[in-house]
């Protein structure tokens, strides 16, 4: 916003040193050169060249506020693009956030789920082979098991063990 008052500044100035009809061409060579300097900021300041209408604005004061207006929009106008872009930002990380999260609830529950599974089946193994009370007694030992290697070696000692208090020993001693 301090270029765009710099600008009006100028164009004050150089309206007052260059007034009279003696000054019109350097005057528009300078009105010109403004209006460059508001197109490279995105502002139209055009209505510097039209003559007639910027000497009605001036003489009622209002060119400096018609100027002004201009480049309070122009103002919005950038404001209106960084908001639209810092929403899309947010919009694009929370979303990339959201499905990591996601991804990494989804892989933590299966894995939960997975143990679970090996557990029950592991005690349906056991009752099975072994009886009820042995089943009981290994569901108490299964609850501390997290990993699936250890979950495997308790699959094959049911295999191995020929009856329940072996079983139980076994794992006892593995724990």
């Amino acid at each position: 916003m301090e270029a765009a008052r710099e600008v009006l500044d100028l164009v004050d100035d150089v309206l007052r040193v260059l007034e009279g009809p003696a000054r019109g061409p350097l005057q528009d060579i300078m009105l010109r050169w403004l209006c460059f300097l508001g197109r490279r900021l995105g502002v139209d300041l055009n209505i510097l060249m039209e003559r007639t209408k910027m000497t009605k604005l001036k003489q009622t004061g209002q060119l400096r506020a018609t100027l002004e207006e201009r480049f309070d929009a122009w103002n919005e106008e950038i404001r209106a693009e960084g908001r639209a872009e810092g929403l899309a930002q947010g919009v694009a990380q929370g979303l990339a956030q959201g499905v990591a999260q996601g991804v990494a609830q989804g892989v933590a529950q299966e894995h939960a789920q997975g143990i679970e599974r090996a557990r029950a089946r592991l005690q349906r193994q056991t009752e099975r082979k072994f009886g009820a009370s042995t089943a009981k007694e290994l569901a108490l030992l299964l609850v501390s098991i997290e990993d699936p290697g250890q979950l495997d070696a308790v699959a094959d000692s049911i295999i191995d063990c020929t009856n329940g208090r072996e079983l139980l020993a076994r794992l006892q001693t593995s724990a």
